[in-house]
């Protein structure tokens, strides 16, 4: 652990390991569970999508379809992704009010989904969903240099993958005790103000330089902060499984997600007794026995505001 010079940043580098140098059971002791980030260097080896998607292949299948750049300022304008593109290599040469511009949030349609494969260390729950309830949590991040995403927590207490296309990304990432939410959006934490926000004296961080063919995995509830060293194309997709169900439950964003999430955890927890010799399996039927807890005391609280509005009524 080095300390960066002047104020003080405890800072650590993102751990690396290959597809072959890491079990799933280790992935998941060492890795999910503690929630620490890693980048596997070769989880996308395999994929179609290294040789078939080019810059030259995206224009031609995609160069007319209107997209929404989001500017320095956060303020939003529209454009062809076939100019963008020419943008993104040239961007003198296209002047723009409060750039760079940044594609981000990208959704695109299962077509493409042949191209690529979900990491084999990705357990993704959502899959169980019913397609019509499933949340479309898998987007495009293409830009110049020197766009990139602000501080930020990722959405509904999910996990998330980022394979690297084409460019280099840096990341900082701050584990969740240590840094408030409250600073998401208005700190830059490649360049931090420490009078204005003064954990960033003590904060862990742990920082990373994610290459082409690269797959980051951000844990549940970490604040990171991202920029393109060069013109970046990357694809991400978040996912939820035992070990972050409790924060996906308490953040759903629409209530009718929780019945369909404790239908999917009461299906897994069949299937995971069915493997309990696994240690994992082991260690996620706890998790799961503790979220089904939970639900159930929440229901209890709520049947009991019920007793208390019907009691009201009475004469």
């Amino acid at each position: 652990m080095d300390i960066m010079t002047g104020n003080s940043i405890f800072s650590n580098e993102v751990e690396l390991a290959s597809v072959s140098s890491i079990t799933a059971e280790e992935f998941y002791s060492h890795y999910l569970i503690p929630r620490i980030p890693l980048i596997i260097t070769d989880a996308s080896a395999n994929w179609q999508a290294l040789e078939k998607w080019t810059w030259e292949w995206l224009v031609t299948q995609y160069g007319e379809v209107q997209v929404e750049l989001t500017d320095s300022l956060n303020e939003k304008q529209q454009a062809r992704l076939s100019e963008y593109i020419a943008y993104i290599f040239n961007p003198d040469e296209y002047p723009v009010k409060n750039g760079p511009l940044y594609l981000k949030d990208l959704h695109f349609g299962d077509e493409l989904c042949d191209d690529y494969k979900t990491p084999a260390f990705v357990d993704d729950w959502f899959a169980d969903f019913p397609v019509h309830s499933r949340p479309s949590f898998r987007w495009f991040f293409i830009g110049p240099r020197s766009t990139g995403s602000p501080l930020h927590v990722d959405t509904s207490g999910t996990h998330a993958w980022l394979t690297q296309i084409f460019g280099e990304k840096e990341w900082v990432l701050f584990p969740p005790d240590d840094l408030p939410e409250s600073y998401c959006g208005v700190a830059d934490a490649f360049n931090p103000d420490f009078d204005k926000f003064p954990a960033f004296r003590t904060v862990r961080c742990f920082r990373a330089i994610l290459k082409a063919g690269e797959t980051m995995f951000t844990p549940s509830g970490w604040r990171h902060q991202v920029r393109n060293l060069t013109p970046s194309w990357a694809i991400t997709e978040n996912f939820f499984n035992a070990s972050n169900v409790m924060d996906v439950d308490r953040q759903a964003v629409h209530p009718m997600i929780r019945p369909i999430l404790y239908s999917v955890c009461r299906r897994k927890t069949e299937q995971l007794r069915d493997d309990i010799g696994n240690s994992s399996a082991t260690s996620q039927l706890d998790m799961l026995r503790a979220f089904f807890q939970e639900h159930e005391r929440q229901l209890l609280l709520q049947l009991a505001d019920v007793e208390q509005v019907l009691k009201s009524f009475k004469v």
